[in-house]
C-alpha cells in the first residue's frame, strides 16, 4: 500500500488503510467502510480498499457487491496473490466455477507458497469434477500445512468422489484427530460410513456435527442420507423438518426431500421438490437427476431421460450414475439397442466402470473369460472401501454372470452376498 499527493483527512492513502483494516478486525464495521470509501475518494480504483470492501460485503451476505469489489482489486497491477484466492473463493459460493478456478490458477501462480490459493483451487477443481487435479492441489496443501484439519477434510472429500473410501476416511479422522471439535469432519464422515453401510456410526458423526453446528446444512443433509439409505424415509424428513426451519429454501435440502419422498413412492411431491431445487439452481447436477428419477417412476421417459443428459453434462458427481441411469431406463422402456448405445458411451467417458458394467448386466449374455467379470470381481477387491449401493449391484451382476457362464457356486455365492448387504440396509428397529 502506498500514499499519493490526494489523502483523505489529515491521513496518507496507507495511514488510512492500515486504520481501515484495523477497525475492520476489531468488529468497527462502520468506521472501516468510512475510511475505506475515503480512500476510493481521494484514490478511485484503490485494489487495498477495494479489498477491504470486498470482504466487509461478504461478511454481510452481499456476494454479488463482494465479488464485484473483488474483481476491480485484482485488476490493478501489484494486487496481492490472495486478492485473487479471495476472488476465487467466492465465485465458487456463487456458482462462477470457471471464474473460480481462473483466479485461483492466478493466485497460485503469483505465489506459489500461499496455501489458501492451493486450497481454494482444489475445492473449485473438485466441485467441477476434476478430481485428479483437486488431488495434486490438496495434497500441495497437506503439505504445506500439515496441522491444518481443514486441508485434510477438503482432501478426504476429493479422495471420495475419486471412489477411494479408504482414504477418505483416514483424511477426515486425522482431521478430528487434529480437533475433535470440527463439525464439517464430522459431517462428512457420516456421509462417508453411510455409504459403505455403517449407520449407526454415521448418525451419530452427524448428530455430533449439528451438536457442534446447529445451522450446519451439510450435517442435517447427511443425517438424512443415512436415514434414506436404512429406508427410513420418515426419520430422513424429520431431520429435514429441522434444517428448514434456518433454511427453508436450500437447493440441496430441496434434492434430499426429493430423495426421501421418492422413497416413500411420493414421486409427483418428489418431482415437485426437484424442480423447485432447479429453480433455484439451473445447474444443480444433482437436482436434474433426481427430477429424471421421479419422471422415470412416473412413466415419462423422453422427460426423464432429457434430465439425464442434463444431469450427465453439468458439473459434479451425478455423471456417471446418470449415464447409467438413462441406459437402464431405456432398458425398461424395451429399446434395447438405444440403451446398448448408451451403455457404450457410458463406458467411453467412465471406461472399466464396474457400476455401469453392472448396470447393463441384464442387456448382456456373459461367455467365459468375459472382460467384465474379470473388472467386476477386480473392483469388488477392495471391498468395505467401495460404496454400499455399488457393492450390492455389482454383486448381482456378477451372479447374473456366472449363471450365464454356468458356474452355479459362484453365482449363488454373488447373490447371496448381495442379498447380505441389501438386508443390511434395512432397518429392523
Amino acid at each position: 500500500m502506498s500514499s499519493t499527493p490526494s489523502s483523505p483527512g489529515s491521513m496518507n492513502i496507507q495511514e488510512a488503510l492500515s486504520k481501515a483494516y484495523a477497525h475492520w478486525n476489531a468488529g468497527q464495521a462502520d468506521q472501516a467502510e468510512m475510511l475505506a470509501q475515503r480512500v476510493l475518494a481521494a484514490w478511485p480504483g484503490q485494489p487495498d480498499a477495494l479489498h477491504l470492501l470486498g470482504l466487509m460485503a461478504h461478511a454481510y451476505g452481499n456476494l454479488d457487491l463482494a465479488i464485484s469489489h473483488l474483481r476491480q482489486a485484482c485488476l490493478a497491477p501489484r494486487a496481492p496473490a490472495i486478492y485473487s484466492s479471495n476472488l476465487a473463493e467466492m465465485c465458487r459460493q456463487k456458482g462462477l466455477l470457471a471464474e473460480g478456478v481462473e483466479a485461483a490458477q492466478r493466485a497460485v501462480n503469483m505465489d506459489p507458497a500461499l496455501v489458501s490459493g492451493w486450497n481454494n483451487l482444489g475445492i473449485l477443481q473438485q466441485e467441477t469434477g476434476r478430481f485428479e487435479e483437486s488431488r495434486l492441489c490438496l495434497e500441495r496443501v497437506v503439505a504445506l500445512n500439515p496441522g491444518w484439519p481443514e486441508a485434510h477434510n477438503n482432501l478426504g472429500n476429493t479422495w471420495r468422489r475419486l471412489g477411494r473410501m479408504d482414504r477418505a476416511e483416514a483424511c477426515y479422522r486425522q482431521a478430528l484427530t487434529l480437533n475433535p471439535s470440527y463439525p464439517e469432519a464430522h459431517s462428512n464422515l457420516a456421509y462417508l460410513l453411510s455409504s459403505k453401510g455403517n449407520f449407526d456410526d454415521a448418525a451419530k458423526h452427524a448428530r455430533e456435527a449439528i451438536d457442534l453446528n446447529p445451522q450446519l446444512v451439510d450435517a442435517y443433509l447427511n443425517l438424512a442420507e443415512v436415514e434414506v439409505s436404512r429406508q427410513r424415509a420418515d426419520a430422513a424428513l424429520r431431520a429435514l423438518d429441522m434444517l428448514n426451519a434456518f433454511a427453508p429454501r436450500h437447493p440441496a435440502a430441496l434434492v434430499a426431500r426429493a430423495k426421501a419422498l421418492k422413497h416413500l413412492d411420493h414421486a409427483e411431491e418428489a418431482l415437485e421438490f426437484a424442480r423447485a431445487a432447479i429453480a433455484l439452481t439451473p445447474d444443480n447436477a444433482d437436482a436434474h437427476h433426481t427430477v429424471a428419477q421421479s419422471l422415470q417412476e412416473l412413466g415419462r421417459t423422453e422427460e426423464a431421460l432429457r434430465h439425464y443428459a442434463q444431469a450427465a453434462a453439468l458439473p459434479g458427481i451425478s455423471a456417471e450414475t446418470a449415464m447409467a441411469g438413462s441406459a437402464l431406463l431405456l432398458t425398461e422402456a424395451g429399446r434395447r439397442d438405444e440403451a446398448l448405445a448408451a451403455f457404450d458411451a457410458a463406458l467411453e467417458r467412465f471406461p472399466g466402470s464396474a457400476v455401469i458394467m453392472a448396470a447393463r448386466s441384464d442387456l448382456r449374455t456373459y461367455s467365459a473369460n468375459d472382460p467384465d467379470i474379470a473388472a467386476m470381481e477386480a473392483w469388488l477387491v477392495d471391498g468395505d472401501h467401495r460404496p454400499l449401493p455399488d457393492r450390492i449391484s455389482v454383486h448381482f451382476a456378477l451372479g447374473k454372470a456366472y449363471l450365464d457362464v454356468g458356474d452355479s457356486a459362484r453365482a449363488f455365492a454373488h447373490f447371496e452376498a448381495g442379498s447380505r448387504q441389501k438386508r443390511s440396509t434395512v432397518d429392523l428397529q
